[in-house]
């Protein structure tokens, strides 16, 4: 069956493995391993899976150390290839003795290791995982095609035909593994556009506010501002004049929604083990960005009283 998928055009690799990284590699099976000469209570658990030899090509995974499954039969179907975190996990000197014991006595050498990988949710951290050749196990159950997106629905339909031809009246069950990891996100994507909608509206509220507070301020000082501009005052300096009184508030509101908005994001974040930290820089450049949409918001009004006509402001009633 791999061999015949291979040959459909838009087939660029075929691997069987018995679950897929997308899908119950989280919560698959385990097994407890340790190095020699260690107590069965130091034995790590590891999520172990069988793969084929096909494994990291599909994939596009790298080999760090060590070698993988060959594509022949050979005595390494019977080894182990792990990955850097199960390697550091038991402390495993892979060029002085790559030999691990599973279970109560097993001794099993370790052939290769693979480059850490993730195959759960970024909210959890890199595990130890291990894996078995499928010719050792006789264990799988998927088949993982990469295509190469030229014409994937052309290529779908051939693959489906294959299978009908081979398992007549079966239906074929697949899914895209992007598709896969977009789903594990659905939630944190849900947050997302929930927070951006509320930030969307709270930034139009507030820039009209603005609006209004700048239209009121600028009625109220239109007689100043014709008798600074008689007594020489520039426009620049008329609508720095006029601008500064949306400042202080606007400083205000920042030295406010800052500590609330790291504290609700540290929250976030810490539910993910691997995560950006918060610095000042973010907050002061957004503090900047909210200081050029207000100057955007007011400056209509402010640019306008400042280039009108001294007379017309002292005649203003």
């Amino acid at each position: 069956m791999r061999a015949a998928f291979e040959r459909i055009p838009g087939v660029e690799a075929v691997s069987l493995t018995y679950d897929t990284p997308t899908y119950g590699w989280g919560t698959g099976n385990t097994n407890r391993l340790r190095l020699p000469g260690q107590g069965i209570e130091q034995g790590v658990a590891m999520t172990t899976f069988g793969v084929d030899d096909a494994f990291l090509d599909t994939y596009g995974l790298r080999l760090a150390e060590g070698r993988y499954f060959r594509a022949e039969p050979s005595a390494d179907d019977n080894g182990l290839v792990v990955n850097q975190a199960a390697a550091r996990a038991l402390g495993l000197d892979f060029q002085a003795d790559p030999t691990v014991i599973i279970g109560d006595s097993t001794r099993v050498p370790v052939i290769g290791i693979v480059g850490d990988f993730h195959f759960a949710h970024l909210k959890e951290p890199l595990r130890p995982l291990v894996l078995q050749s499928v010719r050792a196990t006789s264990l799988y159950r998927n088949f993982t095609l990469r295509l190469d997106g030229v014409n994937t629905q052309a290529t779908v339909a051939e693959v489906e035909a294959l299978w009908q031809e081979v398992f007549p009246g079966a239906a074929m069950e697949y899914d895209f593994i992007d598709q896969q990891l977009a789903g594990m996100y659905d939630s944190d994507q849900q947050v997302k556009w929930i927070v951006g909608l509320a930030s969307a509206l709270a930034v139009l509220i507030a820039c009209l506010g603005m609006l209004g507070m700048a239209s009121l301020t600028v009625v109220q000082r239109t007689k100043e501002m014709g008798v600074r501009k008689v007594l020489g005052a520039s426009e620049a300096g008329l609508v720095g004049l006029l601008t500064k009184d949306f400042l202080l508030p606007l400083l205000v509101a920042f030295l406010f929604a800052s500590p609330l908005a790291y504290f609700a994001m540290d929250y976030w974040l810490s539910n993910f083990a691997l995560r950006i930290s918060i610095n000042a820089g973010t907050f002061l450049l957004i503090g900047g960005l909210a200081l050029v949409v207000a100057w955007l918001t007011v400056s209509y009004h402010t640019l306008r009283a400042a280039r009108a006509n001294p007379v017309d402001c002292l005649r203003y009633e």
